[in-house]
C-alpha cells in the first residue's frame, strides 16, 4: 500500500510477513450523544486537512516510485512521510467513524517507525548479469 511495503500479500486466512498490526481497545465509558452529534463538525477542518496532506502524499508517492525504480531504494523521508499520512488517515477516519473520541493530529506518532530495510520484506533483485561461474 502505497509503495511502504515490498511484499506480495498472501491470499486466505494467512497472516504471512505482511509487517500489519492492529490495536483496538474499546472505550470503557459510554459514548456521549452530543459529542457524537456534533462530530461531523468537529470533523470538518481535519478532513479538509487530510485531503490536502493526502494529495501531497500521492505527489510524494508518484516521486519515490522514480526514485525507486533509477535508485533501487526508497528515499527514507518521502518513506517517512508517507507512513504519517497514512497514520493520520486512520485516525481521522476512527474519529469520524465514532471508534474513538480522540481527536486526530497529524504529528503525533503512535507507534515506532520500521525503515524500510528493517520490515521483513524481501530486498530488490540483484541486477542481471553474467551467470555465476561454476559447472553446467
Amino acid at each position: 500500500m502505497w509503495l511502504l511495503h515490498d511484499e506480495f500479500p498472501p491470499f486466505g486466512t494467512e497472516s504471512g510477513r505482511v509487517p500489519v498490526v492492529f490495536d483496538f481497545d474499546p472505550q470503557p465509558d459510554p459514548p456521549n450523544r452530543l459529542t457524537n452529534a456534533l462530530r461531523l463538525i468537529w470533523a470538518i477542518p481535519v478532513l479538509l486537512l487530510a485531503a490536502v496532506i493526502g494529495i501531497g502524499a500521492y505527489v510524494v508517492a508518484v516521486i519515490s516510485w522514480f526514485a525507486i525504480v533509477i535508485t533501487g531504494r526508497h528515499p527514507r523521508g518521502m518513506w517517512e512521510f508517507v507512513l504519517k499520512f497514512l497514520r493520520f488517515y486512520l485516525e481521522v477516519t476512527a474519529y469520524t467513524l465514532l471508534m474513538t473520541d480522540t481527536y486526530p493530529s497529524f504529528g503525533r506518532s503512535t507507534a515506532s517507525m520500521a525503515s524500510p530495510a528493517s520490515t521483513p520484506g524481501s530486498p530488490l533483485p540483484p541486477p542481471p548479469g553474467p551467470p555465476p561461474p561454476g559447472p553446467r
